[in-house]
């Protein structure tokens, strides 16, 4: 999996997030042709991939996320859990809670621009 975006978080300086999702951006861009070149050197057929990346994070993670996407003219939505199609696993409650932390929400961002498979 290669993401763009889900690295951002929301305790990141503006200008970092733009230094790093830029150089995360020119490596998505360079992704598919470096999968090519595997699949050709391998002589199996291409993995089947996705534009896009699931994100499982707190709302100011998700928020932050959301907005570099945006930034980079890519969209970013809002789903709950619970409208996803796949396995269905107990709620998300997030990391332990610790002093000054924060629980996640059980919400995922879909964002074009990250690669799975």
């Amino acid at each position: 999996m290669l993401s763009t975006f889900s690295e951002v978080d929301a305790a990141q300086f503006d200008e970092r997030v733009a230094l790093e999702v830029g150089q995360r951006l020119k490596a998505s861009a360079r992704y598919p042709a470096w999968l090519d070149g595997l699949t050709a050197a391998s002589g199996h057929a291409p993995v089947p991939l996705a534009a896009s990346t699931w994100v499982v994070a707190n709302d100011a993670d998700l928020a932050a996320i959301a907005r570099a996407a945006r930034s980079a003219s890519h969209p970013a939505e809002l789903h709950h859990g619970a409208a996803v199609d796949g396995p269905r696993f107990p709620a998300y409650r997030g990391p332990p809670a610790v002093p000054g932390g924060t629980t996640g929400r059980g919400r995922m961002w879909t964002i074009a621009g990250g690669w799975r498979s």
